[in-house]
């Protein structure tokens, strides 16, 4: 068995081995197919982070013909890529006008405005208004849909006529309407108004009787109860003091004087204090009712804080002065924005107006209240306050009130203190301020964050972001999309320093303050100019614009100042080839006024951002000095060059050859050459005509010529298409001396031949076979698969397509191919999946359950074999007809 699993084993590795190499063999040859990659096009995006797309497909690689991708070699070449891949310039981003504020009358649209950065990443960011354009985009306009509905307005009604048996009330009405441009209802004819129903301007009063009939009374208990207590008070209004918490009314009223404070017990577990407009509650502690504080000692606010309240007893022992702690009621409670505590604990504000701590004290005598801070005693000022209460209040807390707070309490009894250790968090803000900072030229330069930055590449640029906050905030720098670079890093003191700034450093830098109470934000754009400097030719971006068809030649400004001849009336491309760091602004000027001033819009067009000028046509007007001035941040820089109007004229030469070698009409004469220059020859119509110098023709080879032919133009195609015929004239002709022309036998033609074969021609043909176009045509396809339908046992159909072609093989008329028979276009065909075949179906079940005599059947049809659903009628094979029923043995009845 071990021998028989190794054999299996062994066996099933070769085969593993040999598929292994048959695949290796069948995938590593060389594909025929291969990808075709078009052109990316152009950035959807100037900035803010774009894409590119190209068709990338896969073809045949000897046709050319779209295939299927697997057929290629992998990977699939990218088809999309990103560019322009540097942040936009901030920009205002306005939403749509909402509805008019007002659906008749004037009223308004308004619509939100924001400042957003489209960042190299593509993403969005709101940034401050101080980085977009100062005029920002108005907020609302106004908006006037239609005049308004004219409508009745109503005075008041006037006093009763009577004061009692019935009177009567007054009152105007008129017609108003509010127009599209205004919103001041105006009065308006009552014509507006018919539509509507008016108001009544008359009504009854005073219906009761006069006095002398006595009237039932109808003031109610607690009125009555309620002027009593009126009167009690003696026209003063009373003070009210509602339970805390609840909806309750009126519970207790305490009528004091105006030295005293009015102070509410509550049957709950909370006191009121209300004095003029402001209120407190405390906190329950002891039965009796606490003196109220001063109104000065109020700390206004929307709901009452939970402040602790107390009440010494004068008769009992001596005690040792006590301090209540915050327990369970003391926690810090804040108060709109302002927040109360007890002494003890630490604490943390954020964000808050004022910070009140409570030193409540118990002891006999009463003790003496003492605050210090950090060990040092605390003295009053704008912003800290020592109450009444021995509260100690602080106004707009800052960081530097941050520290350790001691109540003390002293009495003859001894001394007792508590501390609170307060932290005043702040959101963090950096200190930056918006400026440009031109540092050109100096080795190192410090900014602060916030700033545009322009350097000279090779500095060591240090960007400062100082930051105020509590806790410490966490500063993270970024820079765009590509990052941070290898030459930058971060400074202990959050710097951040970029050495030997290059190119690739420009862009904007983002600072980033964070701790638990917030986010600060600013960003500082780096800008590295490089004085302009002259190169020897354009770079082949700024070159690009050659590709245009009849251009001039670029001719090249330099330091030198070259001189051009240029043709008068010619047009002229000069180049200005310098380069810089950072934008350049390019200006030009002929002689020394500037270019605009000199010629006129129409004469000249500046190129490639200010590097070339086009000068359509040069004359006298036109030619001169042209210098180009490149300046930026860093530098300046001209160049120059001359254009000067070429000179032609005309130069005699020696005589030329004879004109003819026989004959009469021989002549040689001298040549007048046109020179550009004196020395480029250039055509005649370079020079002017009227001084072209007269030239002698003198007589030459003045003698009889041997004979030649002389041979006619050939006439038309015998025929229009296909195979014809064209003929033409051929005579032998004698030329003589006298400039007479004489025809002779062809024999002399020959003759002369024989006598100087280099110099004579073999006699031309005078017919010659011509075709203009092929002669239209048939042409047939291929023919289709047999049996599409079938028609007989064996026997199918098959078509094809036949057209009329022209000589240019394009489909025409087929009237143009009836000189020619029409090849057949359909014809019968033998195929096997028109053979007659026997069809049946499933055995039905059997006609009885049980004992015999049950028959089963089941359908039988006669269809060709490739088309099932096509009926073949009495062609299939009687003899091998199937059988469509049987009998079925079932088991036997039972006799139950």
């Amino acid at each position: 068995m071990e021998i028989i699993k190794t054999m299996d084993i062994i066996l099933m590795s070769i085969c593993c081995h040999l598929l292994v190499g048959v695949q290796a063999s069948i995938f590593t040859q060389e594909s025929p197919s291969r990808w075709d990659i078009a052109v990316y096009s152009p950035c959807s995006q100037t900035c803010g982070r774009g894409s590119q797309s190209r068709l990338v497909r896969c073809v045949d690689g000897v046709s050319g013909a779209p295939t299927s991708e697997w057929t290629c070699p992998s990977p699939k070449p990218t088809a999309t890529k990103s560019c322009a891949i540097i942040p936009c310039a901030p920009e205002w981003e306005s939403d749509t006008w909402g509805e008019c504020s007002k659906t008749c009358g004037r009223g308004f649209h308004t619509r939100k405005v924001r400042c957003r950065q489209r960042l190299a990443n593509g993403k969005v960011a709101v940034v401050s208004p101080d980085y977009c354009p100062r005029r920002r985009p108005s907020l609302r306009k106004r908006c006037g849909l239609r005049d308004c509905p004219a409508r009745y307005v109503t005075r008041k009604w006037s006093e009763c006529l009577s004061s009692c048996g019935g009177g009567t009330q007054f009152r105007e009405i008129k017609c108003v309407r509010i127009k599209a441009d205004g919103h001041v209802p105006e009065t308006v004819s009552t014509s507006y108004c018919e539509h509507l129903t008016a108001p009544e301007t008359n009504r009854k009063c005073n219906a009761g009787k006069c006095p002398g009939a006595p009237a039932k009374s109808t003031i109610s208990r607690s009125r009555k109860k309620k002027a009593q207590h009126l009167m009690r008070i003696r026209g003063r209004s009373p003070k009210v003091f509602r339970r805390h918490g609840t909806q309750n009314s009126i519970t207790r009223r305490r009528i004091v004087s105006t030295r005293r404070r009015s102070v509410r017990q509550d049957r709950r577990r909370f006191y009121r204090c209300r004095r003029s407009r402001i209120s407190r509650s405390y906190p329950r502690r002891t039965t009796a009712t606490p003196p109220c504080p001063r109104p000065e000692n109020l700390i206004p606010a929307a709901r009452t804080p939970q402040l602790q309240a107390f009440r010494n007893n004068r008769n009992s022992r001596v005690t040792k002065p006590f301090i209540t702690s915050p327990g369970e009621d003391g926690l810090p409670v804040r108060v709109r924005e302002d927040i109360v505590t007890y002494v003890g604990g630490t604490m943390t504000v954020s964000d808050t107006d004022i910070v009140t701590i409570l030193c409540e004290a118990s002891g006999n005598p009463p003790p003496v209240t003492e605050w210090l801070k950090n060990g040092e005693p605390i003295h009053q000022d704008d912003r800290h306050a020592l109450l009444g209460d021995s509260s100690l209040r602080i106004i707009h807390p800052f960081i530097s009130d941050g520290g350790n707070y001691t109540c003390v309490a002293r009495n003859s009894a001894g001394a007792y203190a508590a501390s609170t250790i307060l932290s005043v968090a702040k959101k963090p803000r950096i200190i930056s301020h918006l400026d440009d900072s031109q540092q050109l030229n100096r080795p190192r330069v410090e900014a602060l964050v916030g700033n545009v930055i322009r350097a000279s590449p090779g500095t060591s640029i240090r960007i400062k972001c100082p930051v105020e906050g509590f806790p410490p905030p966490r500063v993270r720098w970024e820079k765009d999309v590509a990052g941070l670079g290898d030459n930058v890093q971060i400074l202990p003191d959050n710097s951040l320093l970029i050495d030997l700034a290059g190119p690739v450093d420009q862009g904007l830098y983002n600072c980033e303050a964070t701790n638990p109470i917030g986010t600060d934000y600013r960003s500082t754009t780096l800008l590295l100019f490089e004085a302009p400097k002259l190169q020897e030719y354009l770079t082949s971006q700024d070159r690009s614009f050659q590709t245009q068809q009849g251009l001039p030649r670029l001719l090249m400004a330099s330091e030198q100042r070259p001189i051009y001849k240029i043709d008068s009336g010619a047009g002229a491309l000069i180049g200005c080839p310098v380069k810089g760091l950072g934008h350049l602004d390019m200006s030009w000027s002929l002689g020394r006024a500037p270019l605009r001033s000199s010629l006129p819009e129409s004469r000249y067009e500046i190129l490639v951002d200010g590097k070339v000028l086009f000068l359509t046509s040069v004359d006298q007007d036109s030619h001169g000095v042209y210098s180009c001035h490149a300046s930026n941040e860093a530098g300046n820089l001209t160049a120059s060059l001359e254009i000067a109007i070429a000179k032609y004229m005309w130069q005699v030469g020696d005589l030329g050859q004879c004109s003819h070698t026989c004959g009469g009409n021989g002549f040689r004469q001298r040549t007048a050459k046109c020179l550009r220059e004196g020395a480029e020859q250039a055509a005649d119509s370079k020079c002017d005509p009227d001084r072209k110098p007269a030239l002698r023709a003198f007589p030459c080879n003045r003698k009889s010529c041997p004979p030649t032919f002389s041979i006619g133009p050939w006439s038309e195609c015998s025929s229009t298409c296909g195979a014809g015929s064209r003929r033409r004239k051929v005579t032998c002709r004698v030329e003589g001396a006298d400039n007479s022309s004489v025809t002779v036998e062809p024999a002399f033609c020959e003759a002369s031949r024989a006598i100087s074969p280099q110099t004579q021609k073999r006699r031309p043909v005078s017919v010659e076979a011509c075709s203009v176009t092929s002669c239209p045509r048939w042409a047939a396809g291929p023919w289709s698969e047999c049996g599409d339908k079938c028609y007989g046992r064996g026997m199918g159909i098959r078509v094809r397509r036949v057209h009329c072609l022209n000589g240019k093989r394009r489909r025409t008329s087929v009237l143009n191919c009836m000189q020619s028979k029409r090849p057949k276009w359909r014809e019968i065909c033998f195929t096997m999946k028109c053979q007659p075949v026997w069809v049946v179906s499933k055995w039905s079940s059997c006609s009885k359950s049980c004992g015999p005599g049950g028959i089963q059947t089941r359908i039988l049809n006669c269809v060709y074999r490739g088309h099932r659903r096509q009926r073949a009628g009495a062609s299939c094979d009687a003899a091998t007809r199937p059988p469509v029923t049987m009998s079925c043995a079932k088991k036997p009845c039972s006799d139950g």
